[in-house]
């Protein structure tokens, strides 16, 4: 036997298994949109978060937690795309709302909180004090720890460009109503 023949065995099989795999994905596919239901979107990075954001809030409206998260997952990529804090913020505020949904919110918070501390460098790059007390504030109200004594510093930067030291304290737990 060859060696053409051998490896057109095993292209054949390979075709073989393949093609089952892809008749089932395309009837799962229309099966999904005759009954209107949303055919899940291509996963990848976005240039718009705040699209996925909005359907992430239409999902959770619906009851539909997995997709709100595949779309949650596409808005934090386009937002960490953006190279700005606003993005982020608002897809740490989303993921909190996806733990009140499933009644986790606590399982939600770290990670939360991590995009906000992401969402605190950027805006502290920026030396933008509405950012950084923005996002002082929401530490506050997740957790009170040093996440919170870090974004006041920062916050003390930006509208400094110098370190607290001599500055009146700010606490944004007092803006956080």
């Amino acid at each position: 036997m060859n060696g053409v023949s051998g490896n057109r065995g095993s292209i054949v099989g390979f075709w073989g298994l393949l093609s089952p795999v892809v008749a089932a994905v395309l009837i799962a596919t229309i099966a999904l949109a005759g009954r209107g239901q949303a055919v899940p979107r291509a996963a990848g990075p976005i240039s718009d978060w705040s699209i996925e954001l909005g359907h992430v809030e239409r999902e959770l409206a619906a009851g539909q937690i997995a997709p709100a998260i595949r779309s949650w997952e596409r808005a934090l990529g386009g937002a960490r795309g953006s190279r700005q804090w606003q993005g982020l913020v608002a897809v740490g505020d989303a993921y909190l709302r996806i733990g009140d949904a499933v009644e986790l919110r606590r399982a939600f918070v770290a990670t939360a909180r991590g995009i906000y501390l992401e969402a605190l460098e950027r805006a502290g790059a920026a030396a933008s004090v509405e950012g950084v007390l923005r996002i002082a504030a929401v530490l506050a109200a997740v957790d009170d720890g040093p996440d919170v004594e870090q974004a006041i510093r920062a916050a003390c930067r930006a509208a400094n460009h110098r370190g607290c030291e001599g500055q009146p304290r700010i606490d944004p737990r007092e803006d956080a109503s």
